[in-house]
């Protein structure tokens, strides 16, 4: 009789230099063949009864046909009476790699058997009987704040002004109209972007004006060091622009003006002469630049992947999707205050027709959804309420 089962792989960290071993765990135990990966190995029937848990994936993540899709891992319970898998929980609890699979005994281990889900472990919990995990999926990382740096406080360009714990703001693209910072109200010193603006914006042309009650303040030459930009005023009448530069440490620095006027990385601040009689707001172009010596170019779905600490994510790992693989641009945003990953991905998502998400490997993809009357009319798949169960 041929036994099905499933089988769960485990990849954890076993000391603190990251050393990693593979541990496994079925819900009926078998050897596995010479040729299998691991060979001849006996692999312990180690799941409880029922404990092998549900698996289940919401195509999206709200009420509307778009965004990410969300799965929901059940949680494994693994028996441990006789306490052989002390030291697994031990492991476990610092967190690892699940990969679940389903074959049965006419298939090779692992190659034919089917991939179920890729997780992450969450959390750990044992007793005298029972070792019982909780899964999470690789989008946890895209449920944190995209803005984690703050202002201190503490004076100089972390200034007093905009006050500690207020989020440096991104500039995604053209969001319209942006507020500034103010870091000295004293010396009229605002704080505009963490990421890069574009070099012909850099250089005193492109896109990048300042508006005071809705008219264009004249800009005058840029800063070259921000101890220039903290030490010496506008004229009357003008913004002058800091790109970063040489970094916000005062003093010891060497370089020209012509390097100054074509950093473009950030963070970007200006300063005013005088304060504003009315409302003071930024227009510019918001782009990527993770380091000097790279063009900044606009977000991609994949850049907010890796910002999250997902950095296998890339343009060329991206899971295979009919239509092909896309990365969505993040399109035009201002992000400053507590808005997540996942929050900007769904509403860009959203106004693509777009859905976006890791597949039951852990892989991640972007597709465009069709218009139902596109395509050749036929039938993909039938859904019945015996297989749609």
């Amino acid at each position: 009789m041929t036994i099905s089962r499933f089988v769960f792989r485990f990849d954890l960290a076993v000391d603190s230099g990251g050393t990693e071993e593979t541990f496994y765990a079925t819900t009926h135990g078998f050897t596995t063949k010479p040729g299998d990966t691991p060979a001849s190995t006996y692999i312990e029937e180690s799941v409880a009864k029922d404990g092998a848990g549900s698996y289940r994936r919401d195509l999206f993540s709200g009420a509307r046909v778009a965004g990410g899709s969300v799965p929901s891992f059940g949680i494994i319970k693994l028996d441990n009476t006789d306490g052989r898998l002390d030291d697994f929980a031990r492991y476990a609890s610092a967190g690892g790699r699940v990969t679940c699979y389903y074959g049965d005994d006419s298939k090779a281990f692992p190659s034919a058997y089917f991939v179920v889900y890729v997780s992450q472990i969450s959390s750990v919990v044992a007793d005298f009987e029972v070792i019982t995990i909780r899964q999470k999926d690789r989008a946890e990382k895209l449920r944190t704040p995209v803005v984690a740096a703050t202002f201190a406080g503490t004076g100089d360009l972390e200034g007093s002004s905009g006050g500690p714990g207020r989020k440096k703001q991104l500039i995604i693209g053209k969001p319209g109209l942006v507020p500034l910072i103010p870091v000295d109200t004293t010396k009229q010193i605002y704080y505009v972007q963490a990421n890069a603006i574009e070099a012909a914006a850099a250089a005193g042309s492109g896109y990048l004006s300042v508006l005071e009650g809705g008219i264009p303040i004249v800009r005058g030459e840029n800063y070259t060091f921000a101890d220039f930009l903290w030490a010496e005023e506008p004229d009357i009448g003008e913004f002058r622009l800091w790109s970063g530069y040489g970094g916000t440490e005062f003093g010891g620095k060497i370089g020209s003006v012509a390097a100054a006027n074509a950093y473009t990385r950030g963070p970007v601040f200006l300063r005013l002469k005088a304060p504003p009689q009315a409302e003071l707001r930024y227009q510019g172009l918001g782009l990527l630049q993770n380091v000097d010596g790279e063009p900044p170019r606009r977000w991609r779905f994949t850049d907010l992947c890796n910002r999250a600490g997902l950095s296998d994510v890339t343009p060329q790992t991206l899971a295979p999707a009919p239509g092909g693989s896309e990365d969505f641009d993040v399109g035009n945003r201002l992000i400053e205050g507590d808005q997540t990953y996942e929050v900007v991905m769904n509403d860009r998502a959203a106004s693509l027709n777009g859905a976006w998400g890791f597949n039951a490997r852990g892989n991640f993809y972007c597709i465009t959804l069709a218009d139902p009357t596109a395509g050749l009319g036929s039938s993909v798949y039938t859904f019945t309420a015996e297989n749609a169960e």
